[in-house]
């Protein structure tokens, strides 16, 4: 089992209960037709619930049509997905969206203009390949993996090391000269679990875990990364 969420950048001007008072009403219905059926499409936000001053989360519901095959005939029907979200804002401002990139991506996009009228207001975090150093060589005993990006070798885009080789200080310093640190796998201290990080702000974890504790983990050790 994989869980997965993105880290997005708010606005500075971002404030939690202007936030809270955007999003807790919010209820679009869309009609489409399909097959020369009918539907009523919703997009809504439910389950708002503000924490304390710093952090405000919810249920982002979206019915999309997708086609089933039933019994040599493909049939539309309406599928609702719920993605879980939290706003946090303390002195750095963020969002954080519990699915794939791509379902995160376009969750973001329609926050930013629900919340600031426009799509670009809420945007890819970028944390720095020096960041990203920084954090392998405070937990060298907690890293698994190493992915290098932008790697200056003719036909290769990206390197990796993995178990002993990360130990090794020769290799590990080459790849450096070579590229940029773009992910990390590695044992999580909160959870005690795999996880997986990349520059652009994509979490993921590998095995069971509660999406609350999940939370729990992107809250309170992966924002300190991204900080």
């Amino acid at each position: 089992m994989v869980l997965s969420a993105k880290v997005y950048n708010l606005p500075n001007n971002a404030e939690i209960e202007v936030i809270r008072k955007k999003i807790i009403n919010y209820y679009v219905e869309k009609a489409e037709e399909h097959e020369g059926k009918h539907f009523n499409l919703i997009t809504k936000i439910s389950n708002v619930n503000l924490r304390n001053d710093k952090i405000l989360e919810g249920l982002f519901s979206k019915d999309e049509v997708i086609y089933i095959p039933q019994r040599g005939i493909v049939n539309p029907t309406i599928y609702t997905r719920d993605t879980f979200f939290t706003f946090y804002l303390d002195e750095n401002k963020y969002l954080i969206i519990f699915d794939k990139k791509q379902i995160a991506d376009s969750i973001a996009n329609e926050m930013s203009k629900l919340l600031f009228i426009k799509v670009g207001m809420i945007t890819e975090i970028e944390i720095s390949p020096e960041r990203m150093k920084k954090f392998h060589e405070e937990n060298k005993e907690n890293t698994k993996v190493i992915f290098f990006d932008n790697v200056k070798l003719p036909g290769i885009k990206k390197l990796s090391l993995y178990g002993e080789n990360l130990a090794n200080l020769e290799i590990y310093n080459e790849y450096l000269k070579l590229g940029n640190i773009w992910y990390i796998v590695f044992t999580s201290k909160i959870t005690n679990g795999i996880a997986g990080l990349t520059r652009d702000g994509v979490v993921v974890h590998f095995g069971k875990i509660e999406t609350k504790d999940f939370q729990n983990f992107i809250l309170n050790e992966i924002i300190k990364i991204v900080s």
